[in-house]
């Protein structure tokens, strides 16, 4: 998909990475997510899904983006990369996109410990080069060359158990990440702290993570229920409006909610007097 078509769509944008936790150097890369409500000929039609890596009209890399239903169901699993954006400060943002960052009090739950302790395991293989492909996650030669190691990754692998223990702890992100902790943090990736401080420093929050998945005081699960309700009218309102504004057959609109509801909640019980016909489910009222 091209930049323009995700500009058209997107409800939420947001600049991530080292920009987002006030841990960029000079540089860092500036490093975008877009989500988006897809056009219902994306969702329903014959077209590759959306979603991955977006491009602008020249070809070259920017950012990238989720559809709505994909970011829910990643967020909802506690993965931190998604889960961090309900709590950035976006660069551009609709009313449904703020509807969907209030969501997080239904969305944080006890799985996030899992998550958290998954990234960090996957930072620290990178930083002793054991995860990688093909060069991509490999340690940073001009790091190692200086500091005996990587300390970006060594950076992060630790932002990650702090971060973790924060959202478990509190129910959600402070970002950009502040006082003590960010100065810690800049300090690692200064290496300032030697290889066996930020090993032994991974194991003690390890620690504390695993302890918070039986302690924590956040929601056991997710509301799933909650925000997969608010989720399928969000897409019949968006559809439905997009009908109107394209000049679509009145038919889109009447049953939107139904198409949607058949497409990504198939075990949703439909309204009195709905037939169902077809193999994907689609249906009107009698």
């Amino acid at each position: 998909m091209l930049r323009d078509q995700v500009e058209t769509h997107q409800i939420l944008r947001v600049v991530t990475g080292s920009h987002a936790y006030g841990l960029n150097v000079p540089t860092s890369d500036r490093d975008e997510k877009a989500v988006v409500i897809e056009p219902i000929c994306e969702v329903a039609g014959l077209a590759e899904p959306w979603g991955g890596k977006v491009y602008s009209q020249a070809g070259t890399e920017d950012f990238e983006v989720y559809g709505l239903r994909k970011y829910l169901r990643l967020a909802l699993k506690g993965n931190p990369t998604v889960t961090e954006m309900l709590f950035i400060r976006p660069s551009a943002m609709t009313m449904v996109g703020t509807e969907m960052q209030s969501l997080w009090p239904l969305i944080i739950s006890k799985h996030s410990a899992a998550a958290y302790l998954g990234y960090m395991e996957q930072q620290r293989g990178r930083m002793i080069g054991a995860r990688g492909n093909g060069g991509h996650g490999q340690p940073r030669t001009e790091l190692v060359e200086q500091h005996g190691f990587d300390t970006k990754f060594a950076m992060h692998m630790l932002r990650l158990g702090l971060q973790g223990i924060e959202l478990l702890t509190t129910g959600k992100l402070t970002l950009p990440i502040e006082g003590e902790n960010r100065a810690y943090l800049r300090a690692v990736r200064n290496g300032d702290w030697s290889y066996d401080h930020c090993i032994a420093r991974a194991h003690d929050l390890e620690k504390q993570l695993q302890e918070l998945k039986v302690t924590s005081q956040v929601r056991p699960e997710p509301d799933r229920e909650a925000v997969e309700r608010w989720m399928l009218g969000a897409y019949s309102e968006a559809w439905s409006a997009g009908a109107v504004a394209q000049d679509a057959t009145s038919r889109i609109p009447l049953f939107a909610q139904t198409l949607i509801t058949r497409l990504f909640a198939p075990n949703v019980a439909l309204p009195s007097g709905t037939m169902v016909s077809g193999p994907a489910g689609v249906s009107e009222k009698k």
